[in-house]
């Protein structure tokens, strides 16, 4: 495997953030989740996921003291303790993100956002950036092992439909720049960024 020093690697995932992660649309998301425009529903890894994290000796479970092989690798718990006492994911940024990143992050039990308008991540973190989040740094190890020449090259890619959606949206709102309404002012910008991202200008 290529060895790859830290300042490098901070310095690839600077690089996959601005290709993947898109805008932040904190205010505007949990603007429509209030008035029941998007629904909570729609929210999936809201909830924790099991990771079954493998312990060869065996150990204790903190909560109901069994000697277990497989706990979760955050809590520490069996399985049964996990699944009884889980918590909802605490969101505290709404971040739209490629759909390519929003199944890895799926994947990796981040909550994601996904309806007829479009996909976002719900960041747990907060007050740092996001090249430094522990789930965006595993998942540019995870593909640099898999393959450093190819793993971090891939371009974002835009379904034409919604490609087309984002430019009449700009279109529409641009004579009326700059915009009062904080919401459609965050859409607008945010469009204009994923135009210019998705045809790598």
């Amino acid at each position: 495997m290529k060895t790859i020093s830290e300042s490098d690697f901070q310095t690839k995932c600077s690089e996959f953030v601005k290709r993947e992660v898109l805008c932040c649309q904190s205010s505007l998301v949990e603007e429509l989740l209030s008035k029941e425009i998007f629904s909570y529903d729609d929210i999936q890894n809201i909830y924790p996921t099991f990771d079954e994290e493998e312990i060869e000796a065996g150990v204790e479970c903190p909560s109901c003291t069994q000697v277990v092989s497989k706990t979760d690798s955050v809590t520490g718990q069996c399985e049964d303790c996990f699944e009884d006492e889980k918590e909802p994911q605490e969101v505290f940024e709404w971040w739209a993100v490629s759909g390519w990143l929003s199944e890895k992050l799926m994947e990796a039990g981040e909550p994601i956002l996904e309806n007829e308008h479009g996909v976002w991540w719900g960041r747990t973190t907060t007050g740092q950036a996001i090249m430094i989040d522990g789930v965006i740094r595993g998942l540019v190890k995870r593909f640099w092992e898999a393959s450093p020449e190819e793993a971090l090259e891939k371009p974002i890619t835009a379904a034409p439909d919604l490609l087309e959606a984002l430019e009449g949206l700009v279109k529409e709102l641009e004579p009326q720049w700059p915009i009062e309404n904080a919401y459609l002012a965050d859409a607008f910008c945010c469009a204009k960024e994923v135009i210019k991202k998705a045809k790598g200008e």
